[in-house]
């Protein structure tokens, strides 16, 4: 390979975030395995990707989350060579809202929704249930709260953040009233089993 060759292949970030998250803990581990990729595949590490580096010769993306497809087709990812994560159909899928099934049969849901990965997975998740609407959110937490407190996530949220604890209906019915109803029916909203006294253990 030539010079000129190698200097055409590149690594860039693709962030849905400002620039400015680079400099949390999360962007500053994105930006070494950024890195770390150009280094092992040979390739220049050239930062945030922008309409430059179209005119490269090879481009291998390392977004900050998941994609969704039409995103995907537009940078030109074409397969797995082409990037470091995954590419998902639709948003709800690159959230935790696929982790539990729907309350019942009747329960709202969004386009491309299926129960098969909830299912697989029930036996290695708290009890819960993903939610598109309040009305299956309430569902949801009546059935939950027979076995003692909910503890509701956002499905966009991470790290901890974006959860509440409910002891009763009436709170729960009090919180969903200032959840943007586009943002339930878009991404869900996950109810799990509450628990207390727990220890959590981390590798990273």
């Amino acid at each position: 390979m030539t010079e000129d060759a190698a200097r055409r292949k590149v690594v860039v970030l693709y962030l849905s975030r400002p620039d400015d998250s680079l400099h949390t803990h999360e962007g500053t581990t994105l930006v070494a395995v950024a890195d770390a990729i150009a280094r092992l595949k040979h390739y220049r590490f050239a930062g945030r990707w922008d309409e430059s580096h179209r005119q490269s010769g090879c481009i291998f993306f390392v977004p900050d989350e998941t994609l969704l497809a039409p995103e995907a087709r537009q940078l030109g990812i074409g397969s797995s060579d082409d990037l470091l994560g995954g590419v998902v159909p639709y948003s709800f899928v690159r959230t935790k809202a696929i982790t539990h099934s729907l309350v019942g049969g009747n329960a709202e849901r969004p386009e491309g929704w299926s129960d098969v990965f909830a299912g697989r997975i029930r036996d290695v998740v708290l009890p819960g249930y993903t939610a598109f609407s309040v009305r299956d959110a309430e569902h949801a937490a009546a059935v939950l709260l027979t076995d003692g407190c909910v503890r509701v996530k956002k499905s966009l949220a991470a790290g901890g953040q974006g959860q509440q604890r409910f002891q009763t209906s009436a709170e729960l019915t009090a919180a969903l009233e200032k959840l943007p109803a586009d943002e339930l029916r878009e991404y869900g909203l996950v109810l799990e089993t509450d628990l207390a006294d727990v220890a959590a253990l981390s590798i990273g």
